[in-house]
């Protein structure tokens, strides 16, 4: 998949608002229609050639001056979930990571709901679960409500990823910018091409991932709930020698009864 085809899907239904492509470290940030794909696409495989590219996901509502990208509260429209998941190796001091592209990509491919598209960006991958349709933000309400959507989306990641041992950045916010498929990524040494490695183009509903996301964080409430009450027990040596695991099977079994 070239970087055209990539945008067009990203921006798929999408009759207005901007798109911001950013040149790292200068920090220069170029501005364009969202209807001009092609040229989006030319300019920042072009320019990827010699510095590093990333465009911000989310469409924003004008253009800022000064070089500025943009913060949640200029984002008008969201099209995609994504999540950024980096991979052991010289560029990360965090160790807690995926050993290969293929552990991070298989994590990902085992999760409730799979991502539409898999970029490798060199240090790591990008993942995106495609909208069915644009979820364009008029008013505060709607802001709020898909910024707590990207937050919740985000604990589900990391919670997955948390039990493979794995501890990964919180990057699942509305002005997000991501690496540009197509283009190099000039941080590792001789530059590696960042590229779409998997795509299957299943588009979701925000609802499908209001109802995931809402029985993953019931599962983390009981667990939470059952570690307070181990702590509780630990302190109590009446509690811990007769009531122990009563009470532990207990709570979750009441928790699970409301939850999912």
């Amino acid at each position: 998949m070239n970087t055209q085809k990539f945008l067009s899907e990203i921006y798929k239904g999408c009759d207005a608002g901007f798109v911001t492509i950013t040149a790292l470290p200068s920090r220069k940030t170029q501005w364009f229609k969202v209807d001009e794909i092609e040229k989006i696409a030319k300019f920042a495989e072009s320019m990827g050639q010699k510095t590093n590219v990333f465009f911000g996901v989310g469409l924003r509502n004008k253009v800022l001056k000064n070089g500025l990208r943009g913060s949640e509260k200029d984002i008008s429209c969201i099209t995609t979930l994504y999540a950024d998941i980096d991979v052991k190796g010289d560029a990360h001091a965090q160790q807690s990571l995926p050993g290969t592209i293929d552990e991070s990509v298989n994590f990902l491919n085992n999760l409730k709901i799979k991502p539409s598209i898999v970029v490798r960006s060199g240090n790591g991958i990008h993942s995106y679960w495609l909208l069915d349709k644009p979820f364009k933000i008029s008013n505060a309400d709607d802001r709020e409500f898909i910024a707590g959507l990207f937050k919740n989306f985000g604990k589900y990641i990391n919670l997955e990823a948390k039990k493979r041992g794995w501890k990964l950045d919180n990057v699942y916010d509305l002005a997000r910018i991501l690496r540009v498929p197509g283009s190099i990524n000039h941080k590792l040494k001789n530059g590696v091409k960042c590229e779409v490695v998997e795509s299957n183009l299943q588009r979701y509903s925000l609802e499908e991932f209001s109802q995931d996301l809402h029985c993953n964080d019931m599962g983390s409430t009981i667990s939470k709930i059952a570690q307070g009450v181990e702590k509780v027990v630990d302190n109590c040596e009446f509690i811990k020698k007769v009531l122990y695991q009563k009470t532990l099977i207990m709570v979750e079994i009441i928790l699970l009864s409301i939850s999912c």
